[in-house]
């Protein structure tokens, strides 16, 4: 999984790509955020991600 979030004029937003371990991209998304810091939004992107891969039975996960 690769994530990143930013913080630009009041507002945050992330986003993210899930891939198998073949290199197959498995899920993209894209977060809007509203209001917090660029950590908030680091934090929040992440957290989607992993949830998402726990929920589908992707159990190991390594982010970059």
């Amino acid at each position: 999984m690769n994530s990143d979030g930013s913080y630009v004029g009041n507002s945050t937003r992330g986003g993210g790509i899930v891939r198998d371990s073949m290199g197959t991209c498995l899920m993209v998304f894209i977060l809007p955020l509203g209001s917090g810091t660029n950590n908030t939004a680091e934090t929040n992107v992440f957290l989607f991600g992993l949830r998402w891969c726990i929920n589908n039975g992707h159990n190991l996960i390594i982010n970059y």
